[in-house]
């Protein structure tokens, strides 16, 4: 993840203060500073650039505060590359699992709501996991995300519901049945 590299004293930051971290391709220039504010108590704030930004300019600077004093720079900025995933993850409850589809209900029933969605995600993370043992070279499993798997439940379903249909019903009138229904049935990427 993150590896210390060769000590870089960018302009204005006191020597001996500043240290720089490689993260897959990306270098940068770090520098904390422990503050006590008022009404906000003791916090840690690392000053973080990519190494070849321009120090001058402030737009290229990223403050990330936390309140944690025990935290090393390394583990800080570990922790904030989680951001974007985290960020994934909620957009993937709203957009596909209904997580914010609920109404002003008594809080015991959004609690309920909110545990069936993460169910729902925790299970489809579970096949996409499953399908990726049998298969560990499917670029497929490996990469998909929760409409995807989504998708996969939902043909495996009707595959099923199909196969059933096979079987009750007789050959003949089955096989004008699967025409029509392969016919209607939207194809999985």
């Amino acid at each position: 993840m993150l590896s210390k590299r060769s000590q870089h004293i960018p302009n204005g930051y006191p020597k001996g203060s500043v240290n720089a971290y490689k993260y897959e391709t990306k270098t940068f220039i770090t520098y904390t500073e422990k503050l006590s504010i008022s009404k906000m108590g003791a916090l840690q704030i690392v000053f973080s650039r990519k190494e070849e930004d321009d120090t001058s300019d402030l737009r290229y600077m990223r403050y990330i505060v936390t309140d944690n004093l025990s935290l090393s720079t390394s583990d800080i900025l570990t922790i904030y590359t989680y951001r974007w995933q985290i960020e994934l993850y909620f957009k993937e409850l709203k957009s596909y699992l209904g997580l914010g589809d609920y109404q002003m209900l008594p809080f015991q029933a959004i609690v309920r709501h909110v545990d069936c969605v993460i169910m729902s995600f925790m299970y489809l993370e579970h096949l996409r996991i499953c399908k990726l043992k049998e298969d560990p070279k499917s670029k497929q499993c490996r990469y998909a995300r929760t409409l995807q798997m989504s998708y996969v439940v939902q043909h495996e379903v009707r595959m099923i519901t199909i196969a059933y249909l096979k079987r009750t019903l007789k050959n003949g009138t089955f096989s004008k049945l699967e025409q029509k229904l392969m016919e209607k049935l939207p194809l999985v990427a």
